[in-house]
């Protein structure tokens, strides 16, 4: 994502939390009906991560735009939203293996809190200045991006819990020009 500007996170919202505003089913479309996000009004996005693929699989944003993704965690197992370019995702998704060679899970070793999901990669922001949004079945979260750079044309969502990336689990993010 270069340097796409990320405004805050908010990780692991309790079950049954909803978000502002909805977007729905084909979340991510932009057209003349749906107005761009500003930080003080974000358009919300929903995605829903589902075993091994996000739903959408991909999106298309205002250069300009801020965006509230909210992420729902329908899958049965723990997901991972990072936001980066394809190098910065192919360099956690190393990150991830090492970690997991080291230890044999993606538990607390791995850089994640076993008990709540929380990522805990200190300063490992990947280049967008945010942590991995890491997210245990049913969980919610959201992070707000504001795509400032106009230089950047797309992005990537991936997962990195061992073998999702591989088997394809990343968003396609276009960022069209405003």
């Amino acid at each position: 994502m270069g340097k796409t500007r990320v405004l805050g996170v908010v990780a692991a919202l309790a079950v049954g939390v909803s978000a502002c505003g909805d977007d729905g089913p084909a979340a991510g479309g932009v057209g003349a009906a749906t107005p761009a996000g500003t930080p003080d009004n974000p358009r919300t996005i929903e995605i829903a991560m589902v075993d091994i693929a996000f739903e959408p699989a991909a999106i298309e944003v205002r250069s300009g735009e801020t965006v509230r993704f909210h992420f729902t965690n329908e899958g049965a197992v723990e997901h991972e939203a990072t936001f980066g370019d394809e190098t910065e995702q192919e360099e956690h998704a190393a990150e991830m293996r090492e970690a997991e060679d080291m230890d044999g899970s993606h538990g607390d070793e791995a850089g994640h809190d076993d008990e709540t999901g929380d990522e805990d990669h200190g300063d490992d922001d990947h280049g967008d200045g945010v942590a991995p949004l890491v997210l245990e079945p049913g969980a919610s979260g959201e992070v707000l991006v504001t795509f400032d750079d106009p230089d950047v044309s797309s992005t990537i969502i991936g997962c990195h819990v061992p073998g999702h990336w591989e088997a394809g689990m990343r968003l396609d993010v276009s960022i069209a020009s405003a």
